[in-house]
């Protein structure tokens, strides 16, 4: 829909476009908001804390970007910068949850070609599930790097793209 939204089509329904455009305003507003209430600086509530929680982070990141698209402000963009500085290491972990990058960064993947290539590096760019509540808590501190614990460290397409989109978007 946001797609939709953003073509910029002569018959595209205008007002299907204008509540499109106003509920993803409203949504990144709330966001934001959330953004600057956490010490970490991340739009995370105690439910986010699931499995993959880190692609959580990269979809609330890519909403305050689309969100900019339409209506820009500064608080959009910050947000989206301060979920990838959670995701890249600003976290209660002060670990990168992407592999290769960071001067702390997680290395065991559940990801099975970097476990049983023979090399100790995983394979690059991979973003970690993340925190996992499991009806623990602090909800935030629920993560560990093994490769053995999949339920926060499995890496999955869907946790990925949104952080790519965020990157590309982040490009100056």
């Amino acid at each position: 829909m946001y797609t939709y939204a953003l073509s910029g089509r002569k018959e595209a329904d205008a007002d299907a476009v204008s509540k499109i455009k106003a509920d993803a305003v409203k949504a990144a507003d709330e966001i934001a908001a959330r953004t600057q209430t956490n010490g970490y600086r991340v739009p995370m509530l105690s439910k986010d804390y699931i499995w993959g929680s880190n692609s959580v982070v990269a979809n609330y990141a890519m909403m305050a970007l689309i969100a900019n698209r339409f209506t820009p402000k500064a608080e959009y963009r910050n947000c989206a910068q301060d979920s990838l500085h959670y995701l890249l290491g600003r976290n209660t972990f002060n670990t990168s949850f992407v592999t290769w990058l960071g001067s702390k960064r997680y290395m065991h993947p559940h990801h099975r070609p970097s476990g049983a290539d023979g090399i100790e590096q995983p394979w690059p760019g991979m973003l970690a599930g993340g925190p996992n509540a499991n009806r623990k808590s602090p909800p935030a501190k629920q993560w560990e790097d093994r490769e053995a614990n999949f339920t926060v460290n499995e890496m999955a397409i869907n946790w990925n793209a949104p952080l790519v989109f965020v990157l590309a978007e982040s490009l100056p």
